[in-house]
């Protein structure tokens, strides 16, 4: 994962290590989120789109429809598994 130096308003010549995760500035530690950081994920995203790549939601949305389809026939076979213990328990010609 690639890092990017930024340089402090506060310090004169200091800079700090910022990635789209996290940050080296007392802001980050403080708070857990700073300017550096939300810059760099700004950047990222840009560069993403500029070079036409899914963003991070995109890619999300994308696994969450595979992982979907690879349970799809678990659950349609744990249906059918639930359907026949059902008539099995409760059969049919019982309420008539």
């Amino acid at each position: 994962m690639p890092f990017y130096l930024a340089p402090s308003r506060t310090v004169p010549g200091q800079a700090h290590r910022c990635t789209a995760y996290g940050c080296t500035c007392k802001g980050f530690e403080r708070y857990g989120r700073c300017a550096h950081q939300r810059a760099v994920q700004l950047a990222e995203a840009r560069e993403h789109e500029e070079l036409g790549l899914a963003s991070d939601a995109g890619i999300d949305c994308a696994f969450a429809g595979v992982a979907a389809d690879h349970e799809a026939p678990a659950e349609a076979e744990r249906h059918q598994r639930s359907a026949a213990t059902f008539e099995r328990l409760f059969p049919a010609n019982d309420f008539d």
